[in-house]
């Protein structure tokens, strides 16, 4: 699919494990096989192994999402900007940390064709 959208932001484990998982299926591969950090755009998951960061062999959701659970915590995720709709808004309600899991045009994220999704932190809004 050349036309790939996606775009989920959520909090907690288990949304974010069936969301990568989501991101799989969409994707039509059968695990991730590397791992960039984008420092405008977030933790990148790859298909392709030389895209970046190896995995010792390609992984599923499961086994992703407590490395992304971990890398959401560091310095250098808080430090990605928020995306559109994700931003700490000021409003009549609350905000808390969650994250976001998404793709860019044609499914790459930034110039990266061999990306699956990204990751980075986003704002949950809830309203009053």
């Amino acid at each position: 699919m050349d036309n790939r959208i996606f775009n989920i932001n959520g909090k907690g484990r288990q949304m974010l494990e069936r969301t990568l998982d989501l991101a799989l299926v969409q994707a039509n591969k059968s695990g991730f096989a590397s791992w960039v950090v984008d420092p405008e755009r977030g933790l990148v998951l790859c298909w392709l192994d030389k895209a970046g960061t190896p995995f010792l062999s390609r992984v599923g959701a499961p086994a992703v999402t407590e490395m992304v659970m971990e890398w959401l915590k560091t310095d250098k995720a808080k430090a990605v900007p928020p995306g559109r709709m994700c931003e700490n808004h000021n409003h009549d309600g609350s905000n808390s940390l969650g994250w976001q899991v998404y793709c860019e045009d044609w499914g790459f994220v930034g110039t990266n064709d061999y990306a699956i999704c990204a990751v980075r932190p986003a704002y949950i809004w809830h309203g009053k």
